[in-house]
């Protein structure tokens, strides 16, 4: 977002918190919102999902389901369908709207610039795919593995 300004810090046993290049990021803040209320949020890093899950779960795991899919229905679903329609399905959160109060469904996005989903969700979120697929469809996706390229053949 443009009007915003991230950093990344550390918490020591003692609570002193630490800065990663503190005269920067103060100068930025100054610069940037010098005269206006601002908002700070911290909150506990977290490594988001990585490269070779999102490319095991669009290279392997969406590929096999769409062709699975073609054949015991005839019709092609497409990637980004298919991909929006599982993280409905098993990537969602629930939010507190603080206007009105109802409870709201979040779907998270795998887009880099959002990078809303840690590791260990990508993983079970492919994982409750793969176990969907096995169950519902008769397909056995493989473990991930970085030399496997799925290209629509069969053996």
């Amino acid at each position: 977002m443009k009007n915003e300004i991230i950093t990344k810090g550390k918490v020591d046993d003692e609570g002193k918190l630490t800065f990663v290049n503190k005269a920067l990021f103060f100068d930025n803040i100054s610069n940037k919102f010098a005269g206006k209320e601002i908002e700070l949020i911290a909150r506990k890093k977290v490594k988001t999902r990585s490269n070779p899950q999102i490319a095991y779960y669009f290279g392997v795991v969406i590929p096999m389901i769409e062709s699975r899919l073609y054949e015991l229905h005839g019709e092609r679903y497409g990637m980004d369908k298919l991909d929006n329609d599982f993280r409905i399905t098993w990537l969602c959160e629930e939010e507190v709207n603080t206007v009105t109060g109802e409870i709201q469904t979040k779907v998270l996005s795998l887009k880099e610039v959002a990078a809303e989903v840690d590791t260990t969700t990508m993983m079970l979120f492919i994982e409750s795919i793969r176990e969907w697929a096995a169950r519902d469809i008769d397909l056995n996706i493989p473990d991930p593995d970085p030399n496997y390229k799925y290209n629509n053949q069969k053996a």
